[in-house]
């Protein structure tokens, strides 16, 4: 049914002050009498709403009042109110504007072929040619002509493999199909939206050849996270052998992304990615700890091309699962040449007793003939213990003979280390190290026995708490492996009993920094005299008595960062909330979740066993999520001061960053401190001391305890 057409004046009385040109009201108007003319109820407060929303939406975005795009969708929006309208609408549309569109981009197009010398239905004879000239500027316009008209199809490649030109009627087709997904007058825009959405179908193999295209324009980010890593891999080479190097830092980020993430499976990959990684100098400890993370196996490529390789896996390597451990430890020991047996010795101390069993039966050849006994059966008896619970979880008889076969091997060979060890008395090499193995294979020992006889034997204390050197945290993390692996209850039982003994012990020996920490001495009368400072004062200074009082501390939540890379300071920030839970009201544990810990979880020490036992070091970190938790913490229980122990590594994309949440913080009279290891995010620390918050770097996360009583007294 045709209705009557808006009365334009009333329109233009109501947006006398925008700042949308003329032409495109008159435009929107036009639209609108036409749609009433086929039906569609469109009166004048649509037409009003729809201006003010697409100003509005200029305003904040800052973006083109030529955005047709985003001016369709608006009108879209507010003028179809029914299902059978969106097809009127957008056959109007596409007779309103495309004829004049293609008008348009066709007048771009010549203009760009004559830019080139060039006319419809021409051949391309040489490419070289045509795209000569006198300046750089000349030559630079003339290729980005050639590419965007290659973009579109306008040049073509035909059965012969000599480039053309279309006709002028090709090309008009061409921009129609175009127009009907995509809406802008730009030709060269237009040209890389299709190009984009092209690229996604080009077979990888075919790459190299849109090799002149590629290095022109950069890639959108939309289009490089939709392409899979392959095909980015291959574009990354191609534009290895152009002059244009800043372009394959955008796909490379894209691909770090991806590696953060653990979305790239594909193990034939990693060789090329480390080589460019190499070639652009993007190869550093981050780069290298995440390829490590995803695919060990590449560990012997990166110790042969990279310096900072062996470093990084010294600080990384006990983080890491078991069974990437022993993979990494499996190849080390076939790269003799690369590493010395002092970095050996290193790698061997920081690693499980269980990662062992990738070692191979010759052992280590760099190491003394004590050292490499020890290894042996070090390495025989975690493949004991792997077998024994291949035999429990499968029930076949088969891998219970390999276990006890391998067992007595590791029990002749600690045999045979003890005779030599007798033998040569006190002059034993690296003494420490021999201890530290040892003790390992002592806790291995003990738990290998009862899973290959059946029995449930209670756990001996004395292996356990006599660490040999491993402190408190170590030993907690050993146990906790042993409880994922035991099968037995009873001995999970005792094994979380003797870890909630040792977490009470490290409490108690905290707790005894408290009493240093709590008092100070005062004037003000108080029930007990500080007799030495007294004594002193009056002898030196003729002053008055002085007194002992406490201190009085408020109430702090803890926030902390268990994604992988923060593992030692982690476990060290959660058994230290336990010993000052008189302090800590909460603890905030957080990677790419979050979860709250009230007081009353803290105090026992069986409850902060079971926490780490049952934690994950691994994940992306979102600190932003966490901020925002502990800010809903705080508010709650009217607590004003917050401490994060965290590298400041933001993974988790997110709209709002980690200086708008502080700088929130700030105006909420939030007190923040954050405690930082050695390799942090420098760029987002030197942000938040700009905005007034204190970062504390510490180098050792056994020093985090009383670095943290220091800061919450």
């Amino acid at each position: 049914m045709s209705r009557e057409p808006l009365n334009k004046s009333i329109i233009e009385n109501s947006i006398l002050h925008t700042t949308i040109p003329e032409n495109i009201v008159f435009k929107v108007i036009n639209l609108a009498n036409e749609l009433r003319r086929h039906g569609v109820n469109v009166g004048i407060s649509e037409v009003i709403t729809a201006l003010k929303m697409f100003e509005t939406y200029i305003k904040i975005t800052g973006g083109n009042v030529h955005d047709y795009n985003t001016l369709y969708m608006i009108l879209r929006t507010v003028f179809v109110k029914r299902e059978r309208e969106e097809k009127v609408f957008d056959s109007i549309v596409s007779k309103l504007y495309t004829e004049n569109v293609v008008k348009d981009l066709i007048k771009q197009t010549t203009q760009t072929l004559k830019t080139l010398g060039l006319k419809y239905n021409d051949k391309v004879y040489s490419r070289r040619k045509i795209l000569q000239g006198k300046t750089r500027e000349e030559r630079r316009s003339k290729l980005e002509a050639y590419t965007t008209l290659k973009k579109l199809g306008i040049i073509y490649r035909d059965e012969h493999g000599r480039e053309k030109v279309v006709s002028r009627n090709q090309a008009e087709e061409i921009i129609r199909r175009v127009l009907s997904k995509i809406h802008t007058k730009s030709l060269s825009e237009l040209a890389q939206k299709v190009w984009e959405d092209r690229l996604g179908r080009i077979p990888s193999y075919k790459i190299r050849e849109y090799a002149d295209i590629i290095s022109v324009q950069p890639i959108s980010i939309e289009t490089l996270e939709k392409l899979p890593t392959h095909k980015l891999l291959e574009i990354a080479k191609v534009l290895e052998k152009t002059s244009n190097k800043s372009l394959p830092h955008g796909i490379l980020d894209e691909i770090i992304k991806r590696l953060e993430a653990g979305t790239i499976s594909e193990s034939t990959l990693y060789n090329d990615l480390i080589d460019i990684l190499m070639k652009y100098e993007r190869l550093d400890p981050k780069t290298i700890t995440l390829i490590l993370l995803n695919h060990p196996k590449a560990v012997c490529k990166l110790l042969k091309l990279s310096s900072n390789t062996l470093a990084t896996l010294k600080n990384i390597l006990p983080q890491l699962p078991i069974d990437k451990q022993a993979e990494i430890v499996k190849r080390l020991t076939s790269l003799e040449k690369l590493v010395s047996p002092s970095d050996v010795r290193e790698i061997l101390k920081s690693i499980s007793p269980y990662a062992f069993k990738g070692i191979g039966s010759k052992g280590i050849s760099k190491l003394s003939s004590m050292e490499n006994l020890l290894v042996k059966s070090l390495s025989s008896l975690a493949r004991a213990y792997e077998y024994s619970i291949e035999a429990v979880k499968s029930g076949n008889i088969g891998y219970t003979n390999l276990a006890f076969r391998e067992y007595e091997k590791a029990i002749n060979l600690y045999r045979e280390y003890e005779r030599v060890k007798c033998k040569q008395g006190s002059s034993v090499p690296d003494y420490k190290f021999l201890k530290h193995l040892e003790y390992n294979f002592n806790i291995l020992r003990a738990i290998v026995e009862p899973s290959l006889n059946g029995d449930s034997v209670i756990l001996p204390n004395r292996i356990l708490l006599s660490s040999g050197g491993v402190d408190y945290v170590t030993t907690i993390r050993e146990l906790s492996i042993l409880y994922d692996n035991v099968v037995d209850e009873r001995v999970r039982n005792e094994i979380l009993l003797i870890a909630s003994r040792i977490a009470h012990k490290l409490r108690d020996k905290l707790k005894s920094h408290i009493v240093t920490f709590r008092k100070e001495v005062t004037l003000r009368r108080t029930h007990r005299i500080a007799l030495r400072r007294t004594l002193y004062n009056l002898i030196r200074y003729h002053t008055c008595i002085l007194y002992k009082s406490r201190r009085r501390e408020g109430k702090v939540i803890l926030v902390v960062d268990v994604s992988g890379s923060m593992r030692d300071y982690a476990e060290w920030a959660i058994l230290a909330s336990s010993a000052f839970s008189y302090i800590v009201s909460h603890l905030i544990l957080f990677s790419h979740n979050v979860t709250v810990y009230d007081k009353s979880v803290l105090k026992n020490p069986r409850n902060i066993t079971k926490i780490l036992f049952n934690l994950k070091f691994y994940g992306w970190t979102d600190i932003v999520k966490a901020l925002e938790e502990s800010e809903k913490v705080a508010r709650e229980n009217k607590i004003n001061r917050i401490i994060v122990v965290s590298d400041l590594k933001q993974t988790v994309r997110r709209s709002e960053r980690i200086e708008d949440v502080v700088s929130r913080f700030t105006k909420r009279k939030l007190k923040l401190l954050f405690i930082v290891p050695p390799v942090h995010d420098n760029k987002t620390a030197l942000t938040l001391r700009n905005l007034g918050v204190k970062v504390v770097t510490l180098k050792d996360a056994k020093i985090l305890p009383r670095k943290l009583l220091s800061l919450i007294t």
